[in-house]
């Protein structure tokens, strides 16, 4: 018993770790250019930065970061498991270990965000209500200078870097060519509660297409 409740305190440890560490995309993320088995051309298509903020805003409001890091620059699941490597553990074990703690089948780390994100969303019904809603007003929309661009993929870098995870192996600096930053008030309300703020969020065009940019985010 006391071996199992160690395994699950480090396995704990390096979910809150890696939490902020870096973006995330789904499970056996494809990568861009890819072949395709169909038989007709297709044409991939570029989130743009009105349809991002569409998405990331709300999304980030409600601390759904299975949504958020679907978005990011960074393959997650795969960063996840290299840290899980680095800390010399078994990755099947580790999986198991959350499966059997969250009660759902777990594969990957984006597994776990996801169900992580339903626990959040019931949260905010109790505190809300059932029928509560997000809205949001964007205040400010800042393009950022060709220093501040440099600064923050510096910033990427570093703290990629400090976080154990060789920067080149999840971020291109070549690729990112714009950042922006948005900062937006929002109102959470329901039937039992009702609460406004003020976030700012990073996006970031990378590779030509725009993609959640923040690197600390919880």
């Amino acid at each position: 018993m006391k071996n199992l409740k160690a395994k699950i305190a480090v396995v704990t440890a390096l979910l809150l770790l890696f939490a902020v560490t870096a973006g995330f995309s789904g499970c056996g993320r494809e990568e861009k250019g890819g072949e395709s088995t169909t038989s007709e051309p297709v044409t991939e298509h570029k989130m743009e930065l009105d349809e991002l903020t569409e998405i990331i805003i709300p999304a980030s409001v409600k601390n759904d970061m299975a949504t958020v890091f679907e978005y990011s620059f960074m393959d997650m699941d795969k960063a996840f498991e290299d840290m899980i490597d680095k800390k010399q553990m078994d990755k099947a074990s580790v999986y198991s270990q959350l499966t059997e703690q969250l009660g759902t089948e777990i594969t990957c780390y984006t597994d776990y965000l996801k169900k992580q994100s339903e626990i959040q969303n019931d949260a905010l019904k109790i505190q809300y209500g059932d029928d509560f809603k997000v809205t949001y007003e964007i205040i400010e929309q800042n393009t950022c200078t060709e220093e501040e661009r440099k600064e923050k993929i510096a910033l990427i870098l570093a703290q990629l870097e400090s976080s154990g995870l060789a920067s080149a192996r999840y971020f291109d600096p070549s690729k990112a060519e714009e950042f922006c930053e948005i900062d937006f008030d929002y109102t959470i309300e329901g039937s039992k509660y009702k609460q406004s703020s003020a976030k700012i969020i990073t996006v970031m065009k990378y590779d030509g297409e725009w993609v959640y940019g923040d690197v600390e985010f919880i």
